[in-house]
């Protein structure tokens, strides 16, 4: 019977610092994918390979730079050998014998991962059964124990011979022996190519004959991890194919959107060019002169009916209208429209919607000489019917809420603005709070939203609809908290979660005039405005005309967001702080009325 052998041959040329090209073209012709595969191997039998140790990079050369990099190995110069090949062999009788064939696998796969010269030392290991003889060929970094390379150590030099002799010593001890194979003699075991070591071992033989062309029916073989290779780039680029159309779409709809603003802006310089030029053919002395022009004597001249409220204020009061005046100071608000204004020509053109230059015509012809000759609206009749029609126009459509931009309004109002998330998360179950297209808070009530803007560094307010109170219900208590805006009434509702009660937001001072309307008079009543110039009017002036017990609550900063943005409670009662007694309804009695301090929470130093 003829005796078989197992051998181990290493290959001549090395892979050195100045030949990484050879070593990309190498791992090309392990894997198979070069056209030299086709003159030593049959294509037909390609699915009989398999890989053992895969390289970690798509290159055999980026992968061997990646182990250097990776255990710091320092090449001394351009000879040093960075990489060597082994090919370990069994007979061409074995080839067919799967089972051989396996063991012979396994044995090597263990001989590699368990020997000192190889082991974390390969790069990559392919079985090879592709071409006559079965052999497993594997690329190694000749690294010692004192992380430097030096393949002379491990199987050259001096004793190279010797360290080859035990190379089959050992090859034979760990996967000759268990396949019942004798020991390879090494006679071809160095100093030789690929195909001068497959001649030496008795393989070469006619090489593969490939057809010049390939019958239309026939299918391309492709190796077996070019394959894999492909189909992990095609769905690369699909994936950057989907991310350029979504791009491209985004950059036409902006272009589009930009070609759009830039129209209207052209149209906006345009418009305010001309009413620049109206504007300054006006002397500006003349200007202010209509400009100081008391707005009661307006409203006289319009046939309007005026109403004394006060010693400081008028107030004009039909279906449509109604308008209340400072005379002291000479601005005024229109609680209806929401508008404000100071003086004759804010007046004309805010509330009865006259344009710059009929209102500066109308003045100075009405009211411009001692004869106070014909003034046009002068019929109280058209009068109301004009503010009628403005109001309709001033009374917009409530814009419509968008569900994908909660998510914004949300982490402003609960990121920024610090409110209690679960009070956010009630509002707009109750649909009292919902996000519009560009990304607003609207606050609503019915007929009426109030809007607010979440972009920090362009604040926006607005409101739109029928105006009306903002009113919220916690809990069941009748005592009534007055607000200025709706953020401040959340802020302090998350301060103080257990101030239950009524919360109305009067929007400044656009619906003060109305607070009788929405007020039970047994209820007490908690104002908690601004702590400025400006709540303290607003705290007198809805005092001096309710019944009801009043009670001042201060923020310590300028409101109550401040307060919770910068982690304060508020301060105590302030001095002025009183409460409204029904035997003294012209004013406070003096006396503060202070809150019980166990009614806050525990950690608040501060009394409301």
């Amino acid at each position: 019977m003829k005796e078989m052998y197992a051998n181990v041959s290493v290959k001549d040329k090395k892979i050195k610092s100045g030949n990484h090209n050879y070593a990309t073209n190498l791992g090309k012709h392990l894997l198979r994918d070069t056209q030299e595969y086709y003159q030593l191997a049959d294509p037909n039998q390609n699915s009989a390979n398999r890989v053992l140790i895969d390289m970690e990079e798509k290159t055999l050369a980026k992968t061997l730079n990646k182990f250097l990099k990776k255990h710091n190995l320092k090449t001394r110069n351009s000879t040093t050998v960075q990489a060597y090949q082994l090919i370990f062999s069994i007979p061409k009788e074995l080839k067919n014998n799967a089972n051989a064939v396996e063991e012979f696998q396994k044995q090597v796969l263990n001989y590699v991962n368990t020997d000192e010269k190889f082991k974390d030392n390969c790069l990559m290991l392919v079985y090879h059964g592709d071409e006559i003889q079965p052999h497993i060929q594997g690329i190694f970094v000749p690294r010692l124990k004192d992380n430097t390379l030096n393949f002379k150590k491990i199987l050259g030099g001096l004793n190279g011979g010797l360290k080859l002799h035990k190379l089959h010593d050992d090859f034979h001890d760990a996967v000759g022996s268990k396949l019942g194979l004798s020991r390879g003699d090494g006679s071809h075991t160095t100093g030789m190519g690929h195909k001068a070591y497959v001649k030496a071992a008795g393989e070469l033989a006619q090489p593969v004959a490939i057809p010049d062309q390939v019958q239309p029916e026939e299918k391309a073989v492709l190796p077996w991890n070019r394959i894999k290779q492909l189909e992990k780039e095609n769905q690369a680029l699909r994936s950057n194919n989907k991310k350029l159309v979504k791009a491209t779409g985004k950059t036409l709809f902006y272009e589009n959107q930009n070609n759009e603003l830039r129209k209207t802006n052209a149209k906006l310089r345009k418009t305010k060019k001309n009413l620049e030029e109206k504007f300054m053919k006006i002397s500006n002395e003349h200007k202010e002169n209509l400009r100081q022009i008391p707005c009661e004597q307006v409203l006289q001249n319009l046939g309007l009916e005026i109403i004394k409220d006060g010693t400081d204020y008028v107030r004009v009061k039909t279906d449509n209208l109604n308008l209340v005046v400072n005379t002291d100071t000479n601005k005024f608000t229109e609680n209806k429209s929401m508008e404000q204004g100071f003086g004759a020509i804010d007046l004309l053109m805010k509330v009865f919607k006259f344009d710059f230059l009929e209102t500066v015509r109308m003045l100075t012809n009405g009211f411009g000489s001692t004869a106070l000759t014909k003034v046009a609206l002068a019929e109280p009749k058209t009068t109301e019917a004009l503010v009628k029609n403005n109001i309709e126009k001033i009374v917009r459509e409530i814009p419509k809420p968008v569900s994908k931009n909660l998510t914004k309004i949300i982490d402003y109002l609960t990121k920024i603005r610090k409110i209690d998330k679960n009070i956010v998360d009630e509002l707009i179950s109750k649909n009292q709070l919902y996000a519009d297209k560009n990304n607003n808070c609207v606050f609503i009530n019915g007929k009426f939203a109030f809007l607010r803007g979440t972009y920090q560094e362009k604040k926006f307010v607005s409101v739109t609809g029928e105006p009306d109170f903002l009113k919220y219900e916690f809990g069941k208590s009748t005592d009534t908290y007055i607000f200025e805006s709706a953020i401040d009434a959340l802020s302090f509702r998350t301060l103080y979660p257990e101030k239950d009660g009524k919360y109305l937001v009067v929007g400044g001072s656009m619906l003060i005039n109305r607070i009788h309307e929405v007020i039970d008079q047994d209820s007490k009543l908690y104002l908690c405005f601004d702590s400025d110039s400006q709540g303290k009017k607003f705290c007198d002036k809805i005092a001096s005309e309710v019944v009801n017990e009043v009670e001042v609550i201060q923020p310590k900063f300028k409101d109550f967001n401040e307060d919770l943005t910068n982690g304060d409670s508020t301060t105590k009662p302030s001095p002025t702080t009183g409460i409204r007694n029904p035997e003294n309804p012209t004013g406070f009695n003096g006396k503060a009325k202070e809150v019980n301090p166990n009614s806050t929470n525990g950690n608040r130093k501060n009394r409301i």
